[in-house]
């Protein structure tokens, strides 16, 4: 058996950002079908579809991460050798770290990155030689195209992709996403002659012929899942599965009807937030040595006697250039936080523009009386005067540099001031806060605003 290594694949970009999950997808129009690979002769002469025999998919998933293997069989039916073209869709989230192809009994070729115009012509050169190789392009983020060259009649090419990606959480769900399908595409501009358009060049590349639709029975999904910490439920909303629970933080997933065309994206979700916060430890060991995740995860709900007591000072713009929509939004926003607050927090309200003014001399407690104090000071200030800001800062963090407790300072500005780099020394003054800005308005001080929240470890948000 002749083990020829000649592979030559590349990526756009010089990082494995974005996994290829290689589920051989061909569109036009206004459809959606799943794939073939597309055949031509050595001349460009388009032959016809050699199709995605099978594919299979593995996927062990260890707390937040996902190792997903896939293995993709084609065939060349024709009666002479081809260079094979087939697109696919893939996890713009995932980073590939190993492929491999197998032409029939002859040649394993093994990836290699490499700049996407010498991988071009590496390629070029061994195909006009009439050796194995092969060409991987990425096209879009989330689309590959793949070509392989000297394909001999009957020959089976059988591809292998591995990669990781870590899962999307959101309120004690995790969600794991193989994408089967790349969509249609509306490709704008005038077509250029190179198969493609000024807006798109490579529309041909990621708009191929449409192939035959096919039965499910030549895929199939495993998922092998250890959570770490107890499940709380597993579902796909987009197939149907049979799940396999083999203690309480693991189990193994399948499709359940074959039958089922695969023209969907297959999405698992998997809930793991139970009453109590829980604890896990995942351990791994390969060549490189030993490895371990920790995952600490919260519980569904935290009853507020839960909850850290939070003093929060509100500062608020009220100069001339907050004036109307701003110091409106501004307001609402605060008296939106207001009523949120916990009944062990307490709280302040301080304005500026000319002078600065303090609702309170120190931090209150968040009582029904206290609130409603702090509703009636917002309502009566309107947009109006100067910008001394550095009064106001001073105001909200000179307290927080006593040790017994964390303070979160909140801005409400658009940040038009002249002084801006002294008050982000003034910020950095004051380790023990956490400032927090928010820019309102069409044409904020993004700069400052921003510098504020880095500075203060906090975060910034724009209105």
């Amino acid at each position: 058996m002749m083990m020829i290594h000649l592979s030559r694949f590349t990526w756009r970009r010089a990082a494995i950002w974005a996994a290829f999950l290689c589920f051989g997808v061909t569109i036009q129009a206004q459809n959606v079908t799943e794939g073939t690979l597309q055949a031509r002769k050595a001349d460009g002469t388009e032959l016809g579809a050699a199709p995605l025999q099978r594919t299979d998919v593995k996927t062990e998933i260890s707390g937040f991460v996902a190792r997903v293997t896939v293995k993709q069989e084609f065939q060349n039916l024709f009666t002479e050798a081809i260079e094979a073209v087939y697109v696919f869709p893939l996890s713009q989230n995932a980073a590939v770290d190993d492929m491999t192809m197998q032409i029939g009994e002859r040649a394993t070729i093994k990836g290699k990155i490499m700049r996407r115009e010498e991988a071009r012509k590496v390629y070029d050169e061994a195909r006009e030689q009439g050796k194995v190789a092969g060409l991987l392009d990425q096209e879009r983020p989330n689309i590959f195209t793949q070509a392989i060259a000297n394909i001999m009649p009957g020959e089976k090419v059988v591809i292998t992709i591995s990669y990781v990606e870590t899962l999307a959480y959101e309120d004690g769900t995790y969600t794991f996403v193989f994408p089967m399908v790349v969509g249609p595409r509306y490709i704008p501009g005038s077509p250029t002659g190179e198969g493609g358009t000024i807006q798109a060049p490579d529309a041909s590349r990621i708009t191929p012929t449409i192939a035959p639709k096919r039965a499910g029975y030549n895929i199939a999904i495993e998922v092998k899942l250890d959570a770490g910490v107890p499940l709380d439920g597993v579902a796909s909303k987009s197939h149907a599965i049979e799940f396999n629970q083999t203690d309480a933080a693991r189990g193994i997933v399948k499709l359940k009807n074959e039958d089922e065309i695969p023209n969907k994206d297959f999405v698992l979700k998997y809930d793991v937030a139970g009453r109590k916060t829980a604890d896990a430890l995942l351990t791994h060991r390969d060549e490189r040595g030993g490895f371990f995740t920790f995952i600490l995860q919260p519980p569904d709900r935290v009853e507020a006697k839960d909850i850290t007591p939070k003093e929060i000072v509100f500062v608020l713009d009220t100069s001339g250039s907050m004036a109307g929509f701003p110091i409106e939004k501004a307001k609402e926003a605060m008296r939106l936080a207001l009523a949120n607050l916990n009944p062990q927090d307490t709280f302040n309200l301080i304005t500026f523009a000319g002078d600065t003014n303090i609702l309170f001399p120190e931090p209150v407690p968040a009582s029904n009386y206290n609130l409603a104090r702090a509703r009636e000071f917002l309502d009566s200030r309107k947009g109006d005067g100067g910008t001394e800001m550095m009064k106001a800062i001073r105001a909200a963090l000179d307290p927080s540099d006593a040790k017994d407790h964390l303070r979160i300072v909140c801005f409400m500005t658009d940040g038009y001031v002249g002084n801006d780099m002294e008050i982000i020394a003034e910020i950095q003054k004051h380790s023990q806060a956490r400032v927090f800005s928010f820019g309102i308005g069409n044409s904020v001080n993004r700069f400052l605003l921003d510098k504020m929240a880095e500075e203060g470890h906090g975060e910034v948000e724009y209105v």
